[in-house]
């Protein structure tokens, strides 16, 4: 008898599932920095990033960041989609974009076209 739980085939199927349901492919990042924190991959209508913090990260909360790179900054509202605790002070946010500028859209552009 396998020790795999029965429902392994139906976990990876939906788990394949959410990573092609995004709107827009990812791209990993190196010189892309924020002011909410590192950010780990961008897309045309979010980012992941790795913000510190002690309290709690709330999925919905909004507000407005910048983001920079060697191609340009901007500013932009967010909302954020997701949240997990990574460690202590550490959390892993799922970042979504809305309603962006045209001038986001270009550096965005920009940094698509060099990744």
């Amino acid at each position: 008898m396998s020790a795999r739980p029965r429902n392994s085939y139906l976990l990876n199927m939906l788990h394949s599932r959410g990573q092609n349901a995004r709107r827009h492919g990812r791209l990993q990042t190196k010189d892309i920095n924020c002011s909410l924190g590192k950010v780990l991959d961008i897309s045309a209508s979010g980012m992941r990033i790795l913000h510190r913090c002690l309290s709690a990260i709330n999925t919905g909360d909004e507000g407005a960041c910048t983001v920079g790179s060697v191609h340009g900054s901007f500013s932009v509202y967010y909302r954020i989609a997701w949240a997990r605790r990574v460690a202590l002070t550490k959390w892993e946010v799922g970042v979504e974009f809305v309603d962006p500028t045209p001038q986001a859209a270009e550096v965005l552009s920009h940094i698509a076209r060099a990744a």
